[in-house]
């Protein structure tokens, strides 16, 4: 199943365009970091995405919406990278030490993740993008891990 996760306070709106245009009952204000359940997604006009939600929003109780798209990330939920013992997600596939305290960024163990992609890397690392959130100081998604 698709997830949609809102990365920037937005409005969902029943039509693309400006939220100013729209009036109070065409939009419903969705706050950073609220999930969602998809059924569809696609891109149109003035970079915005179509989406079907799983269940319906807001006073109007659609599911069919229109969302700015730099203010949603879409992710797939087969992908799920889970973390067995505390470590750290690292800029470069390095020994930590040889990394600077931005380069970095501690997971404790038991945390879960959503993935975009992973591949193999160097030095038995692998190198991840994360769907469903950002990370460190530099809010990155792609990660080295050993």
């Amino acid at each position: 199943m698709k997830k949609l996760k809102v990365v920037s306070d937005t409005q969902f709106k029943l039509r693309p365009g400006l939220s100013n245009e729209l009036s109070r009952q065409d939009k419903v204000f969705v706050p950073n970091g609220t999930e969602f359940d998809l059924t569809n997604s696609d891109v149109v006009q003035g970079g915005h995405l179509k989406v079907t939600l799983a269940k319906p929003l807001g006073p109007a109780n659609k599911t069919v919406w229109y969302v700015y798209k730099p203010d949603v990330r879409v992710y797939d939920t087969n992908i799920k990278l889970t973390i067995l013992s505390d470590t750290l997600f690292k800029q470069r596939p390095v020994l930590s030490n040889q990394l600077s305290e931005r380069e970095k960024f501690f997971v404790p163990n038991g945390t879960d993740y959503y993935l975009q992609s992973y591949l193999p890397a160097e030095g038995q690392h692998v190198k991840v993008a994360i769907a469903n959130a950002f990370l460190g100081p530099e809010n990155r998604t792609v990660w080295y891990a050993y």
